[in-house]
């Protein structure tokens, strides 16, 4: 029966959307608030993705939508999209291969029913459709949760962003192309998803209204951008840059290699001095030492030489003694 309720309750909402869409009136409310949409992901209305998340398939991003500013809302009949809708030739929302994964209304909300009312409430992910009533009279405004009985205020208080109103996921599917991709709420005329394919297409519009008013309500979106990266390209400098590093590497590894050759055959050289000099100091004391046996023979020579020398002389002497002997005799 709550479905039954409800289901009516939207069509007959939808149907008063369609004719004010046909009125063209988009008043806003008479104590000057102007009914807010924030959409967010986290506390930010902006999310970047890289190119190297989306190649590795979906990405999902959380998302909660919020009323930080209310002139008195009793119901609403929202169409999101993202960028422009991307619709196709029948009239179809695409939106670039983006969509709702889930969702519902947020518990706790920031609108809370107050005893014995329950709020109609139908959300598609799907078709990226909400519809909202409040009331089943349509005379009665929804009341903040956070402050009892408030039918209307402004963002400057201090709960405004206390509870969300609607929580979701948006997945943006892998490879999307780089560039920035807007999830908003259209506030263009479309064909009503219920009857695309038939003989008569029905045209909707996002519509809000307020408890005693019989204008829709003005309002505005603060949207939720994704911004999808491009995928990083190493540029030609940075390749060269990236080559001469290399290469001046390699040299300073080949000039290393040829200095440390080059200290290797110094000290070879030096290695071959000594020994050269070595060589040549032995020689030196060879030689030297073949000078000295030299000298030494000859001082013995010398001396031999004398011995004969007085001996020969003594024989002299003798024969001479003789001599003078056999005289006297």
């Amino acid at each position: 029966m709550h479905l039954k309720n409800l289901l009516s309750a939207s069509i007959a909402f939808c149907m008063t959307a369609t004719s004010l869409i046909g009125a063209g009136i988009l008043n806003a409310s008479a104590t000057g608030e102007l009914l807010t949409f924030d959409i967010r992901s986290g506390e930010k209305n902006t999310v970047t993705v890289s190119a190297k998340e989306l190649a590795a398939g979906a990405y999902t991003v959380p998302v909660s939508m919020y009323i930080p500013e209310n002139p008195g809302l009793c119901a609403m009949n929202l169409k999101f999209q993202v960028n422009d809708g991307q619709i196709d030739d029948k009239n179809a929302f695409q939106n670039y291969g983006f969509k709702l994964n889930g969702g519902k209304f947020a518990e706790p909300n920031v609108f809370a029913a107050q005893e014995g009312e329950e709020p109609m409430e139908y959300f598609s992910a799907t078709n990226m459709n909400l519809t909202w009533v409040y009331s089943g009279d349509g005379n009665t405004n929804g009341v903040a949760a956070a402050e009892a009985n408030t039918t209307s205020w402004l963002s400057s208080v201090s709960w405004a962003y206390e509870n969300a109103f609607l929580v979701t996921e948006l997945v943006v599917p892998a490879n999307t192309p780089a560039g920035e991709y807007t999830f908003t709420i259209r506030t263009e005329p479309f064909v009503n998803a219920m009857s695309i394919g038939s003989e008569k297409q029905q045209m909707s519009r996002s519509k809000c209204k307020g408890a005693n008013v019989n204008d829709a309500l003005e309002f505005k979106v603060i949207p939720l951008t994704v911004k999808v990266e491009a995928e990083q390209q190493t540029t030609a400098s940075e390749t060269v840059s990236a080559t001469t590093s290399q290469s001046a590497s390699a040299t300073t590894a080949s000039e290393t290699v040829s200095a440390t050759t080059s200290q290797s055959a110094s000290a070879t050289t030096a290695s071959e001095t000594v020994s050269a000099t070595t060589s040549q100091s032995a020689s030196a004391t060879t030689a030297s030492e073949t000078v000295s046996a030299t000298t030494s023979q000859s001082a013995s020579a010398t001396t031999a030489s004398e011995t004969v020398s007085a001996s020969t002389s003594q024989s002299a002497s003798a024969t001479t003694a003789s001599e003078t002997v056999s005289a006297s005799t």
